[in-house]
């Protein structure tokens, strides 16, 4: 077998399987993950149900993708058959060594393609489908379907040492198989150049608290539970605004208690963007109100441009969030002590920018992109070795 460095002119071959191609955490991951191991030499094809955010991006960096048609999420047992017979022609002509599968639906149908041709199989689980906050049924379903699919897979990458114990509680009989490997991103600064809104912002900041959540309007993400905490929190006699950046089903109905509430002034529905970085740096704080997470990469963009954090007590968040120190950690579906914590922060601008500081400090030590692919390439020649 060939191994990850090429220091003597030997390459790898890697596929990547991932469900949907829409701008997301586990996208996001994968496009990182990508990059880097281009820049490092290796042959890197992505294999994805259909074209979107995620192609467009592959294609910028002349990255390998291919679409196969019948991946999708929805449980289709004639199109789940054929994209098992799919992937595994694509894996038998590509010939990689290893297929690495991000998404619960690429993560079945994509493990099992690889054990049909003999190729090692690695999974990457963005938050356990059997984790506290999950209906009971689902959990149970899940957890079943995942101990069958350990059969065949070489290694888990848990993105949070709380998926690890969980995974740990459920499989502990195959325990060597798990290994943790935080989400990380890029390094990057505050751009030279500010938008139009940061411009907007950086005279409002000494006046009212600004807040952004950036998430898709869908679950397990509680986007009406930050506009009710900020609508608390101008009730009695703060100022604040809150950006919503993303899409998504439950979009809608945010909208609409915005505007049967007189909020649209304070409270902005942004859609999804592309200036995520500059939006981050243009506001003081960022928000991740959820029912169940694995490790976000939304808060890790949000550490990296300096800002404290308020977000759910959920999932491997509090790996992230270390409550006082570089924002709060918020009890699930607690809407008064977010209003509580957002005025705590409003009314101690000191706090706010130690707390960012420190938000900085821990991404660097802990959550770059640096750290996350050095863990993944130790990882694929353990496997190889």
């Amino acid at each position: 077998m060939p191994r990850l460095y090429k220091t003597d002119g030997e390459f790898m071959k890697l596929l990547y399987v991932i469900t949907l191609p829409d701008l997301g955490g586990a996208q996001a991951h994968l496009l990182e993950v990508a990059r880097a191991m281009v820049a490092d030499g290796h042959e890197v094809y992505v294999a994805v149900g259909k074209s979107g955010w995620l192609t467009e991006q592959l294609t910028e960096l002349q990255i390998n993708t291919i679409i196969v048609p019948e991946l999708v999420r929805e449980i289709s047992p004639v199109k789940d058959y054929r994209v098992v017979c799919g992937i595994k022609k694509i894996i038998q002509n590509i010939r990689p060594d290893i297929v690495h599968c991000h998404s619960s639906k690429a993560g079945i149908v994509g493990r099992v393609a690889a054990w049909l041709a003999g190729v090692p199989a690695v999974f990457t689980a963005h938050g356990w489908a059997f984790t506290e906050g999950v209906p009971a049924v689902k959990r149970l379903v899940y957890s079943l379907i995942e101990h069958t699919m350990l059969l065949c897979t070489d290694k888990v990458l848990c993105v949070s040492e709380y998926d690890h114990k969980l995974a740990d509680k459920w499989f502990g009989y195959r325990s060597e198989k798990l290994v943790t490997v935080y989400n990380g991103v890029a390094n990057g600064e505050r751009s030279a150049i500010p938008s139009d809104m940061e411009k907007g912002q950086a005279e409002l900041q000494t006046k009212e608290l600004s807040l952004i959540m950036v998430a898709r309007f869908a679950p397990p993400k509680e986007h009406l539970q930050l506009v009710k905490a900020a609508e608390q929190v101008l009730k009695s006699g703060y100022a604040v605004r809150c950006n919503l950046v993303g899409d998504g089903p439950l979009m809608a109905e945010c909208a609409e208690y915005v505007r049967q509430h007189n909020l649209s002034s304070q409270v902005k529905l942004l859609g999804a963007r592309n200036d995520v970085s500059s939006l981050l740096h243009a506001s003081d704080v960022f928000c991740l109100i959820s029912n169940y997470e694995g490790l976000p990469i939304s808060i890790i963009e949000g550490m990296r441009a300096d800002l404290p954090v308020l977000a759910s007590n959920v999932g491997g968040v509090p790996e992230l969030v270390e409550d006082g120190v570089n924002g709060y950690l918020i009890n699930r579906g607690d809407i008064k002590q977010l209003a509580e914590k957002i005025i705590c922060l409003l009314e101690d601008k000191n706090l706010l920018m130690n707390m960012g500081k420190k938000s900085r400090e821990i991404y660097l030590e802990k959550f770059t992109s640096k750290v996350m692919i050095g863990k993944i390439k130790s990882v694929y020649n353990e496997i190889l070795q």
